[in-house]
């Protein structure tokens, strides 16, 4: 999403021939395509042609609506490829709540769904600019931050051959709408093994309003790309323009009535299924909404939808009871590839990931590695199974991360049955660290925070979690069978607690009403929940049962 300027000339040439009728997609991926529109907020533009696009996320009221991005460098894991947001800010009075604003300035949340409302509010953008200075900020700091490392000869080279300079903002007409463009250059860190370099990143944003939305598009490209990507940039700029309002009343109207006595998730799912981007489609099952990029075989999406549904049927429920029903609908999104998972905002090295505020799962299918698409599946869905089975926390790393890894090892057979095994991408790992005696005491790793666990060792802490896990599973020694049954049933036992008694309170003052959930769990009852939860699992052991039991792990691998 970054972009650069251009001269005015440029730009009221290339807005002149955007106002006229649509014309048709050109070849190539440097020149504006085929129109997107969003009839809900009643705007359309043209992205650059062939553009994969990227939908938008499980937030009803996030401004960003959608993206796209140039693929053409897809088996290329280290290129900073050019993307494009897209984003529509709702105008509103000042001093007036909006669904955006989390509610009621200074209401406190009551439930999960209002806690969960708060966070993202507070996270959610305010404006186009303040988008395009984000990014310019986080660019610069970052790169800062290697520059600070370069030789003073090298780093002036850098600095005076991006040509780096303030932010310019300037205007531009289209019939009766002014688009506002902002652009400027900065600095991009980049890493190839072990060197580290700078390149230059252009970002150009442009946004327009109307009484209702400012809608604003963030273009990014690499420094090196600007005269290939720069003309149609500032073309597809210029094509924003809104729709006409009896469409977008019809449109309004069409969602009004699909929303029409729903409530909570089920209207909730309605209207992430009103945002699936052209090129995605949507499965929805039982416990979940699967969405996915349509290059994907229904085939294989079918297949995700069947194994997601029976792991949680078959081994988690069983093996992890809740207290309460879960009721909790989650998003799978089904990325084509890594590169589409990157753009979406799949984090560095990952393979999947579980976003608890959005409730969504997000993986990628690995074509080259069919199998390893459904082990991630299987260890993103533990995340999220867990997290509402016990109550709105996660457990310590070494179970939950352990326990996703182990589930990573399952294999689905034929008959419909799991199978579990040892998962292959992490038994030579702890094998190593054992034998070189690198891998942390389990006495001191039981332990570890957060923090510990995904630091500098974190490979290796990963596949330690996963060797515990398997061990204690497998293990025949009745000493050590019960202890992952302690752990589990005391976390949640702590937090179905506080639940109960956080609805007795509500009783008590009046704020009770049927279906009332509390708000989420506080992070000092969290953290309480995890160490009785641990003290009840390992607090009587002394020394010779600590060493006891890692002589046995270590034996079993």
């Amino acid at each position: 999403m970054r972009l650069a300027p251009s001269s005015l000339v440029l730009i009221a040439a290339l807005g002149a021939a955007s106002a006229a009728a649509p014309t048709p997609a050109l070849a190539g991926d440097n020149v504006p395509g085929k129109w997107h529109e969003d009839k809900l907020v009643g705007f359309r533009f043209r992205p650059l042609n062939e553009w994969s696009p990227v939908p938008g996320g499980t937030d009803p009221e996030d401004p960003k609506l959608c993206g796209f991005y140039s693929d053409k460098a897809k088996f290329d894991n280290t290129a900073a490829k050019p993307e494009c947001g897209v984003y529509a800010f709702k105008a509103h009075r000042e001093g007036t709540a909006t669904p955006s604003d989390g509610g009621a300035p200074g209401a406190a949340p009551t439930t999960p769904e209002e806690a969960r409302e708060a966070m993202m509010a507070a996270m959610r953008f305010k404006s186009t600019r303040e988008v395009f200075d984000l990014l310019r900020n986080r660019r610069t700091e970052i790169s800062q931050q290697v520059m600070d490392r370069m030789e003073e000869k090298k780093r002036k080279k850098v600095i005076k051959e991006l040509d780096i300079k303030e932010p310019v903002e300037k205007e531009m007409k289209q019939g009766d709408l002014v688009i506002t463009v902002a652009e400027v250059t900065v600095p991009l860190a980049m890493v190839r093994g072990p060197e580290e370099f700078i390149l230059g990143w252009k970002i150009v944003a442009g946004w327009v309003a109307n009484e209702e939305f400012e809608v604003g598009v963030v273009y990014q490209v690499p420094l090196d790309e600007w005269k290939k990507y720069g003309r149609g940039i500032y073309s597809s700029l210029s094509s924003i323009q809104f729709l006409d309002s009896a469409e977008v009343a019809a449109a309004r109207t069409d969602l009004a009535d699909a929303l029409a006595g729903k409530t909570g998730d089920e209207r909730w799912l309605e209207e992430i299924k009103r945002k699936v981007t052209p090129g995605w489609d949507h499965l929805q099952t039982k416990n979940y909404l699967i969405v996915y990029d349509k290059s994907v075989k229904k085939d294989r999406v079918q297949l995700i939808a069947v194994q997601i549904e029976a792991i949680r049927k078959d081994i988690y429920e069983v093996l992890f009871p809740s207290d309460r029903p879960i009721t909790a609908i989650s998003v799978v999104r089904v990325c084509k590839d890594q590169g589409q998972y990157t753009q979406y905002g799949g984090p560095g090295g990952s393979a999947g990931y579980w976003n608890w505020m959005e409730q969504e799962l997000v993986f990628y299918e690995d074509t080259s590695a069919k199998k390893d698409t459904l082990r991630v599946l299987n260890h993103e869905a533990f995340h999220q199974y867990i997290f509402y089975s016990v109550g709105s926390i996660s457990p310590h790393d070494w179970f939950n991360e352990g326990h996703g890894d182990y589930f990573s090892g399952h294999d689905f057979n034929r008959s419909g049955r799991f199978v579990p095994k040892p998962f292959q991408w992490r038994t030579g790992i702890i094998k190593s660290a054992v034998g070189s005696k690198s891998h942390v005491p389990l006495k001191q790793f039981m332990r570890y925070s957060h923090r510990d666990y995904y630091g500098p060792q974190i490979g290796q802490n990963y596949a330690q979690g996963w060797s515990i896990i398997w061990f204690l599973r497998q293990t025949k020694d009745p000493e050590w069978k019960g202890i992952l049954e302690t752990y589990f049933n005391t976390l949640k036992g702590e937090v179905t607690k506080w639940v109960k008694d956080q609805e007795d309170a509500a009783k008590k003052d009046g704020s009770w009403k049927e279906g009332w959930k509390p708000g989420k769990t506080p992070d000092d009852v969290e953290e309480a929940a995890r160490n009785k939860a641990l003290d009840a699992a390992f607090g009587s052991w002394d020394d010779k049962k600590w060493e006891k039991f890692e002589k046995e792990w270590k034996d079993f691998l």
